[in-house]
């Protein structure tokens, strides 16, 4: 008797559980918003990881994991991309960096700067498209005179929302924020260095797109920011390039 064996293949747990009628009332009820998810995606997955087939079953025939249609239900099911279950994480960090340009009467005094700014994100879990960011920036210009230079520390909480279908992996969104920014000066003459420095409110504006990849998603974002200074105010555009994940 000769035996010949294959090479086990890659399982997963197939996820199967009976649903209640809330479970299938749920899921039956998002049945435009799967198949949207289904038709933008390269493979056909909706992108769920929980046992969305079983809703197709039928009242009067329930879903039996030992048929056939459970086996190719189980499947489908963690076949879904690995994109659409980072995008849903509670907590997120993030890093980006680019362009600062000054505006109004900050441009008369500096030239375009560089933007630095760490990123905390915060999804609350019954919000779909809505996030919540903390920024901590740090943005800095070399003066158009000699020996000048400005920069600003900023620390911003942020509401996000995403635009867009939720399957979708280039997703537009905007943002709207406020927090504080600390404005500091230096003008060097000679042996005398003179500094300023000025913590106000601060309010910013943006939008940007969001590309996601497998674990980890690449964004590229505008905001306007305007910092309410003593009988002025500093207003510069930040566009940046980052990475969240």
């Amino acid at each position: 008797l000769t035996v010949f064996q294959r090479t086990a293949t890659f399982t997963w747990p197939s996820q199967n559980k009976p649903l209640t009628d809330d479970e299938q009332a749920r899921i039956k009820a998002s049945y435009r918003d799967l198949r949207t998810q289904q038709y933008e995606s390269f493979s056909g997955p909706a992108g769920t990881t929980g046992p969305v087939m079983l809703a197709f079953a039928t009242a009067d025939a329930p879903f039996k994991a030992s048929t056939p249609e459970g086996a190719r239900a189980a499947l489908a099911l963690p076949a879904s991309l690995t994109a659409q279950a980072s995008s849903e994480k509670t907590v997120g960090f993030g890093v980006s960096g680019g362009l600062s340009l000054p505006m109004g009467d900050l441009s008369n005094g500096v030239e375009a700067g560089y933007n630095v700014t760490g990123h905390l994100y915060l999804k609350p879990a019954a919000l779909k498209a809505f996030r919540l960011r903390g920024d901590v920036s740090y943005d800095s210009w070399s003066g158009k005179s000699e020996g000048f230079n400005a920069s600003s520390l900023g620390f911003m909480g942020n509401a996000v929302f995403d635009l867009g279908t939720s399957g979708s992996s280039v997703k537009p969104y905007i943002l709207g924020g406020v927090g504080m920014h600390n404005f500091k000066t230096k003008t060097s003459a000679g042996p005398i260095d003179v500094e300023g420095s000025s913590t106000d409110l601060a309010i910013q504006a943006g939008a940007g797109l969001t590309f996601q990849l497998s674990g980890f998603s690449t964004f590229a974002e505008a905001r306007f920011v305007n910092v309410f200074g003593e009988g002025e105010s500093l207003n510069f555009v930040p566009i940046v390039f980052g990475i969240r994940f």
